[in-house]
């Protein structure tokens, strides 16, 4: 009986030990897939709002149909919002992606540094295989990343001068004038839809693939 208790806390105790041990890995985990998703989200949120904008620039580009001055004002009302939440949304991704470089540098320093533990050579590689293949997905994407950047950077620049020139113009003829340089922002808008549509799946990928198993 005494054996048999014995038995039963030197059990719990290693696995006590065993969950231990994996908690850290699994918390580096959940905290990066977290980064990665909150990277996703925040790059959908900027593309929503260059949708919006790259609308009503396209109700600008054909005013020159209406007759009514206000429906002017109205459209340019609404372009300011917009590019606020624009201009917003841009610097919560920028922060989000700075989040999650100082997430991915931590992340695989504790990865290299735990595998270097590993006695089992066999393991030691293919756990190195594993962090060499995730930090290659990671590299990509980062990449992406920063080209997608400099574009959005250059839209956000470009937003900031039509509604100066809007605000400048705000009357049927200055409209009119401007018609094909506001289908022209709205086409270079709509060009880079995709490449946030694909970069924001796939961050969101990274993000699942680092999900950690829900404790029974």
């Amino acid at each position: 009986m005494l054996r048999s208790l014995v038995l039963s806390l030197s059990l719990v105790s290693l696995v006590g030990g065993v969950t231990a041990c994996q908690a850290p890995g699994v918390k580096a985990s959940s905290s990066m897939s977290h980064s990665f998703a909150e990277v996703g989200r925040s790059i959908t949120r900027v593309e929503d709002s260059l949708t919006k904008i790259a609308s009503n620039l396209e109700l600008f580009a054909t005013v020159q149909d209406r007759h009514e001055v206000g429906s002017i004002s109205k459209l340019f009302a609404e372009y300011r919002s917009i590019n606020s939440s624009l201009t917003s949304a841009v610097k919560k991704m920028d922060e989000a992606a700075k989040a999650n470089a100082r997430e991915v540098e931590g992340y695989f320093k504790s990865r290299h540094e735990n595998n270097a533990k590993i006695t089992v050579e066999s393991l030691r590689e293919t756990d190195a295989n594993q962090i060499a293949d995730l930090q290659n997905k990671q590299m990509a994407v980062s990449n992406a990343y920063a080209a997608m950047k400099a574009k959005v950077d250059t839209l956000v620049s470009d937003a900031a001068s039509f509604q100066t020139y809007l605000a400048n113009n705000l009357n049927l003829g200055g409209v009119e004038a401007a018609g094909p340089q506001l289908q022209g922002q709205s086409d270079q808008i709509r060009s880079i839809e995709p490449m946030l549509k694909n970069l924001a799946a796939q961050y969101q990928a990274l993000s699942t693939s680092l999900v950690p198993p829900k404790s029974s």
